[in-house]
């Protein structure tokens, strides 16, 4: 009867949507543009035959998203599994396009509707408890459960002393290697160049890594920097973030260098290049073009320098999260607290690796050895910044990497330049009343 019911939930969502499909990429994508979304539709889940079953988890939840046609499968058949074990607990389940999906949420809870989780990006996070829209989820689950997903993506949930959000599947940036060029994985960042200029011969590459700020920011983190402090404020002009400089230098020992274009994409793709940086997005195409066999993800490499102990190579950590409405009832809580449990165990987890989704609790055992490589890789990711004021950061720093790379000013003026530049914007936006 389940199989029947999964099918009848997918049959309806499909009919329902229309053809197109949408993908939300908070770190920004090289090439392409997304297609426009489908209007919004409501999905309800058909009332099974009552089970016989020991729970007595009751309720309804409703379930506002973005996903992708493609996976909605997938979704139908977690929620199923779950209605299966608890068969007094209803669902109402919408596909809202992702460019209305955050201001439909917040008007909507404004006025005391919307749903009781929504499915998003947690660069929203911020703004949605600002507004009043998304809750605190300390109270409705465990540290077991937190403590055994990707930590980097678990900080970018944390906002205000809150816990607003919690990932369900992540990406990020990550060091990837042409298994048919160089066969060893770098323990450390001199390997890496060693390696690379090993393989560099003919029209062979040993390494094309890339430079610019969203791709590069994060081994200011693993180097025990930080590029901003709690509040926002710039923290990066310092003898840490002139270390970070001299790393990204030291990226031309492997072999020349991209800042932010698609030509270590391209080289890579026709197997001349060994290691390449790139967004875990980018992983199927690569893939594909190189043959699975000859691809692999590798964890990022220690830096080791005697003023920089523990100091490591690093990428950003980005994911898609649950958000509760600040307007959930107190009778359906355990009926939230049960599915979210559920949702994020390793076993449901696993199911989003067969959609090409990284899992983001580090417990789930996923059959597809890329996607197992990119949670190692991002396990010792950085958290990707969430807090408003990171907008102002990107332009001023790459205009600073650009400077010091072009050799037309030292790494000091640089870093300089940059922090006065960000602390008089953020000045001035703190001057600005919001909207």
């Amino acid at each position: 009867m389940h199989k029947n019911l999964i099918l009848l939930f997918v049959t309806i969502i499909q009919a329902l949507m229309l053809a197109s499909c949408v993908s939300d990429n908070p770190l920004p994508e090289r090439t392409g543009t997304p297609e426009a979304a489908p209007s919004a539709t409501r999905t309800p889940l058909p009332s099974p035959t009552a089970l016989v079953t020991e729970t007595l988890v009751s309720g309804s939840i409703s379930i506002w998203h973005s996903w992708d046609e493609s996976d909605l499968p997938t979704l139908a058949k977690i929620i199923d599994e779950f209605h299966s074990l608890h068969p007094d607990v209803l669902f109402d389940v919408l596909y809202v396009p992702v460019e209305d999906l955050r201001a439909r949420f917040e008007q909507e809870v404004s006025q005391g509707g919307g749903p009781d989780i929504l499915l998003g990006p947690a660069t929203w996070g911020p703004a949605l408890y600002d507004a009043g829209a998304s809750g605190d989820l300390s109270g409705l689950v465990s540290s077991e459960l937190t403590d055994g997903l990707n930590q980097a993506a678990v900080a970018s949930g944390r906002y205000q002393d809150a816990l607003i959000s919690l990932p369900y599947s992540i990406r990020g940036v990550m060091l990837i290697r042409n298994t048919a060029l160089i066969s060893q994985a770098p323990e450390t960042f001199e390997d890496l160049v060693s390696s690379a200029q090993s393989a560099t011969q003919g029209d062979v590459i040993g390494a094309v890594l890339e430079r610019s700020f969203y791709y590069s920011a994060a081994h200011l983190n693993g180097l025990g920097g930080t590029l901003m402090n709690e509040d926002g404020a710039p923290a990066f002009d310092d003898r840490l973030g002139l270390a970070w400089i001299r790393l990204l230098q030291d990226f031309e020992r492997a072999g020349p260098t991209d800042y932010f274009s698609d030509n270590d994409l391209d080289l890579f793709k026709t197997g001349k290049v060994g290691f390449i940086i790139a967004g875990s997005w980018k992983i199927p195409e690569l893939s594909e073009a190189v043959g699975p066999e000859n691809i692999v993800i590798d964890p990022w490499p220690d830096y080791q320098q005697e003023n920089l102990p523990g100091a490591r190579l690093s990428g950003y950590v980005q994911s898609q999260n649950i958000f509760v409405s600040r307007l959930l009832h107190e009778e359906n809580h355990r009926a939230l607290r049960s599915f979210i449990e559920f949702f994020l165990s390793p076993a449901v987890q696993k199911t989003l690796g067969e959609i090409d989704l990284v899992p983001a609790n580090r417990s789930a055992q996923v059959s597809d050895e890329l996607i197992a490589q990119s949670m190692t890789a991002l396990a010792g990711g950085t958290t990707y910044p969430t807090i408003p004021e990171f907008e102002i950061y990107p332009a001023a720093m790459d205009l600073a990497l650009r400077s010091i790379f072009q050799g037309e000013v030292s790494p000091e003026e640089a870093l300089s330049a940059a922090q006065e530049s960000i602390s008089l914007e953020l000045q001035q936006m703190r001057a600005t009343p919001s909207p």
